[in-house]
C-alpha cells in the first residue's frame, strides 16, 4: 500500500471542528421549529455530512501507512466497528433505563441489541460509521491518483442511484456519500501541488446564493426534475464544502491563537463527540423539559437563546471531556477507536 508523507493540513483540522459543531446543531431536532432555526437547520443540512465525509476522505489519505491490506482493515475495524458496537450498546442501555423517567425522542426495544448488527438502531446518526467503514475497505484498492479519480467516476452514478441500494449495513448511505469521500481523497493529491489558499474561494460567493434559493424554497419555481434537483443539491453541497474550507483557511491564517487552539482540540475529539453528541443533547433537552424550564412542555414554543444553546453545548462539551478521559488509557483508547496504531 502506498505511503504518503505526513504533512499536517491545519485548515482541514479546523474544517473538521466546524463540521462536528454543525453536526451537533443540525441533529438538535425540535418541533415546532422557529423560523430562524428552520432556516439555519436547512442550510446546515445542505452540506454538513458531505463536509464530514470529504474531510474523512482527505485525512484517510494523509494518514495512510505502508502496511498490508489485512493490517489496514484490522486497524480500521478497531477504529470504526468496535466503537460502533460499544457505543450502540451504551446508548441502548441508557435509553432503556431512562425512557420511563425522561422524554426520549427515539425510544428503543431490547430486540435492538441484535438489530444493531445490520442497522444503526441505537441512533440513526451512526450510519456514518458503517458508511465510512465500507469506504475504508475500498480505498486501499484505489492506491494511485488515477485510480482515485476512477473511484470518483464510479461514485457519481452511485450517488444518483443510492435510493435503489439496500439500507442494510448502510450500503445506501455509503453509495450516496462516496462521491464526497472520493473528492476528499483527490483533494489530498491536489494540495500536494497547489496551495489551499488558491482554491475554493469561488464557493465563498456561490454557497450563500445556492442555500438562499433552497431556504426560500424558490428551487420549486425552476420546475426541475428529480435528477436536476439532485444535481442542484450536489453542487450546493460541494459549494458548502468549499465555503467551509475557505473559512477554515482564513481562521488558520488570521484567527486568534486561542480560537485555533479550541478548534484543534474539538477536531481531535470529533470522533467521540460524534459518537455521543445526540445522547447528551437528548439528555439536556429532557431535563429542561422535565423541570419546566420552558413555558410549555413543547421545546421552543416559547424559547430563549439559552434553551437553544444549552443542549448543543452538552452535545459538544461533555463528549469532549469524555474524550479527554478515554484518551488517557490504552484499554479505552482501543475500545473507542482512539488507539494510535504504528
Amino acid at each position: 500500500m502506498t505511503s504518503y508523507p505526513r504533512k499536517r493540513f491545519y485548515t482541514l483540522d479546523i474544517a473538521r471542528a466546524l463540521a462536528i459543531i454543525l453536526v451537533a446543531i443540525g441533529h438538535f431536532d425540535v418541533e415546532p421549529m422557529p423560523v430562524f432555526y428552520k432556516n439555519l437547520h436547512d442550510i446546515i443540512y445542505t452540506f454538513h455530512m458531505p463536509l464530514f465525509m470529504f474531510v474523512s476522505g482527505f485525512l484517510a489519505m494523509t494518514t495512510m501507512r505502508s502496511v498490508s491490506y489485512a493490517e489496514f482493515i484490522k486497524k480500521k475495524f478497531y477504529r470504526l466497528i468496535v466503537p460502533y458496537f460499544v457505543v450502540s450498546i451504551i446508548i441502548l442501555i441508557i435509553k432503556l433505563l431512562s425512557e420511563s423517567k425522561l422524554n426520549i425522542d427515539h425510544p428503543v426495544v431490547p430486540l435492538d441489541f441484535i438489530e444493531i448488527i445490520w442497522l444503526p438502531k441505537a441512533g440513526a446518526f451512526l450510519w456514518f460509521i458503517f458508511a465510512l467503514w465500507w469506504l475504508m475497505v475500498l480505498i486501499p484498492i484505489f492506491n494511485t491518483p488515477k485510480k482515485r479519480l476512477l473511484l470518483l467516476i464510479i461514485a457519481i452514478p452511485l450517488h444518483f442511484c443510492s435510493g435503489m441500494v439496500t439500507e442494510y449495513f448502510c450500503f445506501d448511505k455509503m453509495a450516496y456519500f462516496a462521491i464526497y469521500f472520493a473528492s476528499g481523497t483527490i483533494m489530498s493529491d491536489i494540495l500536494r501541488k497547489i496551495p489551499i489558499k488558491q482554491i475554493c474561494l469561488v464557493s465563498f460567493f456561490t454557497f450563500p446564493v445556492l442555500t438562499g434559493i433552497i431556504v426560500s424554497e424558490n428551487i420549486e419555481i425552476f420546475g426541475l426534475s428529480n435528477v436536476l434537483s439532485s444535481i442542484f443539491y450536489l453542487i450546493t453541497a460541494f459549494s458548502g464544502i468549499g465555503f467551509s474550507i475557505t473559512i477554515s483557511n482564513a481562521i488558520e491564517r488570521y484567527g486568534h491563537n486561542k480560537i485555533k487552539k479550541v478548534l484543534f482540540s474539538i477536531s481531535g475529539a470529533s470522533y467521540i463527540i460524534y459518537l455521543f453528541h445526540t445522547t447528551f443533547m437528548g439528555f439536556a433537552k429532557s431535563i429542561l423539559v422535565k423541570f419546566k424550564f420552558f413555558t410549555t412542555g413543547n421545546l421552543f414554543e416559547h424559547y430563549t437563546i439559552a434553551e437553544f444553546i444549552v443542549p448543543i453545548l452538552f452535545g459538544v462539551v461533555i463528549p469532549y471531556f469524555i474524550f479527554k478521559f478515554l484518551d488517557r488509557y490504552k484499554i479505552t483508547q482501543k475500545i473507542f477507536g482512539l488507539y494510535r496504531w504504528k
